[in-house]
């Protein structure tokens, strides 16, 4: 199954946003349904977590990366940042999910 790695911390606004209006969604749930989807709680930033962020090349938090069917990041794809939930489910139905 397609695989969304979500980066993620409780001090982080933009994360908050994410969990409360986007991810708590029925609509958003719904498409998300066919992938598998893992997070990183980067809360705590420990020399492990610093080291995933370091490895995966991201600056900051939120971030989303988008995997397919066989384990390759989609790189094309990632989300850095807030997106609201229609804009979201663009992305899962138009871009990601397609594509896997």
């Amino acid at each position: 199954r397609p695989v969304l790695l979500e980066f993620y911390a409780d001090w982080c606004p933009s994360c908050i946003v994410w969990k409360r209006d986007v991810f708590s969604r029925a609509d958003v749930q719904a498409a998300l349904a066919p992938a598998v989807l893992l997070q990183v709680d980067a809360t705590e930033m420990t020399p492990e977590v610093q080291d995933l962020l370091d490895r995966h090349g991201l600056p900051g938090l939120p971030a989303l990366l988008a995997y397919d069917r066989q384990g390759r990041e989609l790189p094309g794809l990632r989300l850095l940042g807030e997106m609201t939930a229609p804009d979201f489910l663009h992305w899962i139905r138009d871009k990601w999910l397609p594509s896997t």
